[in-house]
């Protein structure tokens, strides 16, 4: 039996297909396919729909082998960006100096010759303590006497003191306020000139040297005793004060 055809169905246009065929859009599709597969990344230049694919002009469509390396590097480049935010935090160690050997030995030296010096101190301290406390030849002269006496033998490396002694004229020597250095001209002025600069310190009332006598004022000329024993030639005289009146320590 035949199906009877209205007209109005004899003149309705097909429906298009859902699912599209045909030259045009396999040709699309080719299109979006070489689109994909063009090496580092593909510019799109026409928009075009072909079923669900669209490409919009400008946009770069990453291919599967990029897909790939950035999934990879990913851990590298999260390990990259932290050890260098930790080198942008972090102190960063100087340079060790370059060593010196020659600072170094002129360290050293410096600290022996240092060392040396502070032991011979010592060494002349201990041996001027010493000195100072053998009172041989003194006699029993004033303690500021023997004090006095004790430090000029041993400044001027003097070997024959005469303390206390008797005398046929007026002298400070019986009552131990007197003492004689032998010494030869240089010595002596220098010993003389030290008793003078410390008259009040070593409590000394004046000094006789080669036939003048100084009390504090001057050099003055004395009468001549008839020897050079008598006259001071060969020794200095120094009297000394019947109290002591030493201010603090003497300095030849």
């Amino acid at each position: 039996m035949a199906r009877h055809h209205s007209p109005r169905d004899r003149n309705r246009q097909p429906l298009p297909s859902t699912h599209p065929r045909g030259p045009g859009i396999r040709s699309a599709r080719r299109s979006a396919v070489h689109v994909l597969l063009l090496g580092h990344a593909a510019v799109a230049t026409t928009v075009a729909t072909a079923g669900t694919l669209t490409v919009v002009h400008g946009d770069v469509i990453p291919t599967f082998h990029e897909n790939l390396l950035a999934a990879s590097s990913a851990p590298e480049d999260a390990a990259l960006g932290l050890s260098g935010l930790r080198a942008s935090v972090e102190p960063v160690a100087p340079d060790p100096e370059p060593f010196d050997p020659a600072a170094l030995v002129k360290a050293v030296s410096f600290e022996h010759a240092r060392a040396e010096r502070e032991a011979r101190a010592r060494e002349a301290a201990a041996e001027r303590a010493r000195c100072q406390a053998d009172r041989a030849g003194f006699g029993a002269v004033k303690p500021w006497v023997a004090q006095a006496g004790g430090l000029l033998r041993c400044e001027f490396d003097i070997a024959t003191v005469g303390g206390v002694a008797q005398r046929a004229s007026a002298s400070d020597h019986p009552r131990g306020l007197a003492m004689d250095f032998r010494a030869d001209r240089a010595t002596g002025d220098a010993l003389a000139e030290c008793a003078l600069d410390n008259m009040r310190a070593l409590s000394v009332k004046y000094v006789i040297w080669r036939q003048r006598i100084n009390y504090g004022e001057g050099w003055e000329p004395m009468e001549d005793r008839g020897s050079p024993t008598g006259n001071h030639m060969g020794h200095v005289h120094i009297s000394f004060d019947s109290r002591p009146s030493g201010t603090g320590p003497a300095s030849c």
